[in-house]
């Protein structure tokens, strides 16, 4: 089991804020995972998360903590998973994944040309 194994299984939690946007997007993508810890004991893997929501008073908060405890206690080999789930005030576009914000700009570039008249026309006042 990676780090890279936990996160894809992260990112199948999906944001409703990222749905709102149009663009459905992981914990992951969202860069909404702020610590991951994983140590190895006897008994099978241990995993520490720390997540946080795009912004304070999210009502997700309580959910998140129930579908990352059971997204990361299903993969095999994990035998106690450990959830923080924090508002963060300082939640920024700047944690998205490369990725992500790069499918982003894509959206709001076509729906910013949706909104534009086409050349050589104007708006009438």
């Amino acid at each position: 089991m990676t780090r890279d194994d936990v996160l894809a299984a992260l990112n199948g939690i999906i944001d409703p804020c990222s749905v709102r946007a149009g663009l459905p997007a992981g914990l992951a993508d969202m860069g909404l995972i702020t610590e991951l810890r994983i140590a190895p004991r006897p008994e099978g893997l241990s995993i520490q998360v720390e997540v946080t929501v795009t912004e304070l008073g999210c009502f997700m908060i309580i959910p998140f903590e129930g579908a990352v405890r059971d997204a990361i206690g299903a993969l095999p080999g994990v035998a106690d998973v450990a959830v923080d789930v924090k508002a963060d005030p300082n939640w920024s576009e700047d944690r998205l994944s490369d990725t992500y914000r790069s499918r982003l700009r894509i959206l709001r570039s076509r729906r910013r040309s949706m909104l534009s008249p086409p050349a050589g026309h104007s708006v009438a006042s």
